[in-house]
């Protein structure tokens, strides 16, 4: 057996089960052996700030449809 370092820490990105966007749910896999925290998603603002810093040279309408577009997708909950 390996020994577990006292400050070992791991950070996981998951998309949330269920539709759209078809994650695995996170908890029954793994989330017994590890301590999990839900962070919701930015606001629309938020959203669009974040992507303007990570993507510089695309023009904000662009990031724009881009928000708006995952907005809708996380609005419609399972409803085409």
């Amino acid at each position: 057996l390996v020994p577990i370092h006292p400050n070992f820490s791991i950070i996981a990105l998951a998309n949330r089960p269920g539709w759209p966007f078809q994650g695995n749910s996170f908890f029954n896999e793994i989330g017994d052996i590890f301590s999990s925290h839900v962070i919701s998603n930015p606001d629309e603002r938020s959203e669009l700030e974040l992507l303007r810093a990570y993507a510089p040279t695309v023009s904000v309408g662009v990031l724009r449809k881009l928000v708006a577009a995952f907005a809708d997708l996380r609005r419609l909950d399972g409803v085409l």
